[in-house]
């Protein structure tokens, strides 16, 4: 069910879920650089490495995920109040799909062929982002990191490419794979090939996510509401693996901390 009129953003504002949370700082690569609030302490507590190459599902019972949604109707999110440490940027994310085990000192190919749809939303993969995130650091040679997926219009080998520079990764650092052209999104991978060795073995997982909002972290330690109209009230699917991403601007991700609220259509 659709929440079409004001009445029903009121109503949904006060009988929806409001969820704190509180992520302790973080050891980040520095400006410029994304880092994944997955293993970082708080509220919710922190998740765990994924144990598969073949990879898991995420849902809402996922380690670090968040709890506490009612999915009886349609969910959207409606307000979000945010307070950080650190200027920056949160990307709040549905973490659909993950793996780790992958390694960053051989240029054989490295299968992952994923097994599992997409869980939640378009089944097709419109709209999923194939991101990387690193669990122990790889080496500081650079080389280019080649994913083969299929895409959201079942077109198979597709390839998507992240530039690893010749420095070393911090560990929970998120980097973009930068998908084909004209591909509105990812429905599967299936293997991951380097063109050369980071010189490191390191510990290397794929992330397929879906972008719920994204939080300007603009004034240090002064928190932001951000409303129904900013958001746009995006909807989030049943059982959704909900997790942030930051967008650093120094060497920490800072104290990150505020309140999300949920409404039922």
């Amino acid at each position: 069910m659709a929440i079409t009129t004001m009445d029903a953003v009121v109503s949904a504002l006060a009988s929806g879920n409001r969820l704190d949370f509180y992520k302790a700082s973080l050891t980040a690569k520095g400006a410029g650089t994304w880092h994944s609030l997955l293993l970082s302490a708080g509220l919710p507590i922190a998740g765990s490495i994924p144990a598969l190459v073949t990879g898991v599902v995420c849902t809402d019972t996922t380690s670090g995920a968040f709890t506490g949604i009612t999915w009886t109707n349609q969910v959207y999110l409606l307000q979000a109040v945010v307070s950080g440490a650190t200027a920056g940027k949160l990307i709040l994310y549905d973490r659909l799909w993950h793996n780790a085990g992958l390694v960053c000192n051989v240029t054989s190919l490295q299968a992952i062929n994923q097994a599992d749809a997409i869980p939640r939303g378009p089944s097709s993969g419109t709209g999923v982002e194939a991101w990387g995130q690193f669990y122990a650091a790889p080496g500081a040679t650079g080389t280019d990191f080649t994913l083969t997926y299929t895409g959201s219009d079942g077109v198979t080998s597709k390839t998507a490419i992240y530039t690893h520079p010749a420095n070393a990764e911090k560990v929970g650092q998120m980097v973009p794979f930068v998908c084909q052209a004209a591909c509105s999104g990812v429905a599967s991978v299936q293997s991951l090939r380097l063109t050369a060795s980071t010189g490191t073995a390191g510990n290397f997982g794929i992330v397929l996510l879906r972008r719920v909002a994204e939080l300007p972290i603009q004034l240090i330690n002064a928190g932001d509401c951000f409303d129904f109209t900013y958001l746009g009230m995006p909807k989030v699917y049943a059982n959704a693996c909900l997790q942030f991403m930051v967008m650093c601007s120094t060497t920490n991700t800072g104290i990150i901390q505020g309140s999300l609220t949920f409404g039922n259509g």
